[in-house]
């Protein structure tokens, strides 16, 4: 598979990096409709380093700087094996959802970029 990318952490071992944002703050899903929920449990992915860029951009226009502590601060890139889980499919700007299909250590196969957000 070609390299992947995603928002996380100064510290690529930092807890929040690879759980799903349903997981951490499963209220603010309450009101939500299913396939919501259903993405909010998977992890959010690029196929494209722009396109990520651009996407957390957008939210930090909608959101604030508090983006910087739901999201992350830089751009990760790294590789997905198969075993490791299902992808959705590719949306705008080469965004897709990542379900795990076992307890992954994604610290293993993603390193920091030299991006930051």
């Amino acid at each position: 598979m070609e390299p992947v990318y995603r928002w996380v952490f100064g510290k690529i071992e930092d807890e929040r990096n690879f759980i799903p944002q349903f997981l951490k703050n499963p209220k603010r899903f309450l009101t939500e409709d299913d396939l919501t929920k259903c993405k909010a449990l998977g992890l959010s992915l690029f196929n494209d380093l722009e396109g990520s860029i651009e996407r957390f951009n957008e939210l930090k226009k909608y959101i604030g700087d508090k983006v910087y502590g739901t999201l992350g601060d830089r751009v990760a890139i790294g590789k997905l094996v198969d075993i490791e889980g299902v992808n959705g499919e590719i949306e705008r700007l080469g965004h897709f959802t990542h379900h795990s299909a076992v307890a992954a250590d994604y610290t293993h196969n993603f390193i920091l970029s030299e991006k930051e957000l």
